[in-house]
C-alpha cells in the first residue's frame, strides 16, 4: 500500500524560545516603552538577527491587540482599538539578512498634540521567503511541515500629560469546588482611566465577628496589568480548608491611584 503524504504550512508566533521550533531568526527586545511628549517624535530600535544557515528577507508589520477579561490576547487589524498608536508608528518594512547577519529595524513614534495616557499596539516580523519543509513520520503517514516564523514585539507609549488613574472592583463571585480544584473568588477590575495600571491586592477572608482569619495574594502572581477600557478578572485560590460558617470576602487592590479600592462578598461555608 503506498504511504500517504499530507503537507501543513503552520504559522507559528513565537515570544519565547520552542525546543519543537527551527528558528531562522531572533528580535530583541520583546517590548518597547516610549514615554513621548505630546507632538514629539521618538525612535527605538528592533534587532533582528539571522541565526539560520540561508538568506532570509524579513518583514515588519503592525497589529493592533486587545486583551478579554480572561487575560487572551485578541488580535486586531490596525485602527481598531481606540486607543491603538498603530497609526503613529513609522517602520523599515523589509530587509534582507545574510546567515549571521543582524539588522536594527527602526520604529519611530510620532504623536499627535493632542494625546494624553497610554497607547499601544503590536509590531511583528515575519520571513517572507518559503519555509525549508521538514518531514515527519507516523506509521504509514508522512508529514511535510513547513514553518514560518513570526515573532511579537509589544509596544507601549506613555504620553504623560492629563493622566488619569482611575479603576473600581465591580464585581465579585465564589466559584465553588471542583474535584480538582479548591474554591476560588473571582473578582473583576475595570480600568476607567486612561492609563495602563499595574496592580496589586489581596483577599481578606473575615469572620463573622470581623476578624481576619486569612489574607491572601490576589491573583496567581501577586500583580497584573489592565488596560484602560477594559476589564479584568482575578481568580484567586482559597487552598487552606475553612470551618463552617458566615464569611465576609474583601478585596483591596492598589492601581497607584489616589486611594486604595477595595469590595466585599458574603458567603457561607458548609
Amino acid at each position: 500500500m503506498p504511504k500517504n503524504t499530507i503537507f501543513f504550512l503552520l504559522f507559528i508566533a513565537i515570544n519565547i524560545w520552542s525546543p519543537l521550533v527551527n528558528a531562522s531568526f531572533v528580535t530583541s527586545p520583546l517590548r518597547l516603552d516610549f514615554k513621548i511628549k505630546p507632538g514629539e517624535t521618538a525612535t527605538q530600535h528592533i534587532t533582528i538577527t539571522s541565526i539560520g544557515n540561508s538568506p532570509i528577507t524579513v518583514k515588519t508589520f503592525i497589529k493592533d491587540f486587545k486583551i478579554n477579561p480572561n487575560g487572551k490576547d485578541i488580535e486586531l487589524s490596525p485602527g481598531e482599538v481606540n486607543r491603538s498608536c498603530s497609526s503613529w508608528i513609522a517602520l523599515q518594512k523589509e530587509f534582507e539578512l545574510n546567515p549571521g547577519d543582524k539588522n536594527q529595524a527602526r520604529v519611530t513614534i510620532s504623536v499627535p498634540k493632542n494625546a494624553s495616557g497610554s497607547y499601544w499596539c503590536d509590531v511583528f516580523a515575519t520571513q517572507t521567503c518559503d519555509p525549508k519543509p521538514r518531514t515527519l513520520k507516523k506509521g504509514e503517514v508522512q508529514m511535510v511541515i513547513g514553518i514560518i516564523q513570526r515573532w511579537k514585539v509589544r509596544v507601549h507609549v506613555d504620553v504623560p500629560v492629563n493622566n488619569v488613574n482611575n479603576g473600581g472592583i465591580t464585581d465579585m463571585q465564589i466559584i465553588p469546588a471542583s474535584q480538582d480544584k479548591s474554591p476560588s473568588i473571582n473578582v473583576e477590575f475595570d480600568n476607567t482611566g486612561n492609563t495602563i495600571l499595574r496592580c496589586s491586592g489581596r483577599i481578606e477572608l473575615k469572620n463573622e465577628e470581623g476578624e481576619t482569619i486569612r489574607e491572601i495574594p490576589l491573583g496567581k502572581n501577586k500583580k497584573f496589568t489592565v488596560y484602560p477600557e477594559s476589564k479584568k478578572n482575578i481568580l484567586t485560590q482559597i487552598t487552606e480548608k475553612i470551618s463552617p460558617g458566615n464569611y465576609v470576602a474583601l478585596a483591596v487592590i492598589d492601581y497607584d491611584g489616589d486611594n486604595l479600592i477595595a469590595g466585599e462578598l458574603e458567603f457561607e461555608v458548609r
